[in-house]
């Protein structure tokens, strides 16, 4: 095979045309003139910068990625949502007796009972969340509690990019991370 068994990614290099000037370097020297005369030469060395830009990586990848698919995913939902739109648009502004029929059945109707409904239900869910953080319920989430609850989510993967460190190792690195990110923790309002 020309490329070998191993991995390969197949990178796109494009060149920016844009203005990456690294600065000015001025410089200053003595210098004899044709005639004899001392003279004092001034150079301004206009440095330019030059930018790479990479486009995603292509070709026989060595590990899967759900950050990638993740993102295709996303993409390709947004990218359907397009010419939902657009066929909304244009029967609702185009089509006449059909516009009217089309606007009369897609009208949101404001029920007071059901927006009552969703309230209590968010409310509901945004107290069970809270309560399920904060496992000593003391009204302040520590970043311990944090961790704890985070722990199984992101463990798998901590594990995959670093297989030679221990659990402990990791587990405390999480701490730290989560203490640099949320120094003051969360605190409820009464408390």
């Amino acid at each position: 095979q020309r490329f070998g068994t191993g991995p390969i990614a197949f990178l796109h290099i494009v060149p920016s045309f844009d203005w990456q000037s690294r600065g000015s370097s001025i410089s200053e020297r003595s210098a004899v003139l044709t005639n004899g005369a001392e003279a004092t030469l001034i150079e301004d060395h206009y440095r330019y910068g030059v930018r790479f830009l990479f486009t995603p990586a292509m070709g026989k990848i060595g590990r899967f990625d759900t950050t990638a698919v993740a993102n295709t995913a996303v993409r390709y939902t947004v990218l359907f949502t397009y010419p939902k739109m657009f066929m909304g648009i244009i029967v609702a502004l185009f089509l006449g007796k059909k516009s009217k029929l089309f606007a009369r059945a897609t009208r949101n109707r404001v029920v007071p009972r059901v927006l009552l409904q969703e309230y209590v239900f968010s409310v509901v869910q945004s107290g069970a969340l809270w309560q399920s953080l904060d496992r000593n319920h003391d009204g302040y989430v520590s970043v311990e509690e944090l961790g704890k609850v985070l722990w199984p989510l992101v463990r798998g993967q901590l594990r995959r990019s670093n297989p030679d460190t221990d659990d402990e190792v990791l587990y405390r690195k999480l701490l730290v991370m989560l203490d640099q990110t949320f120094p003051e923790a969360f605190v409820t309002e009464e408390a």
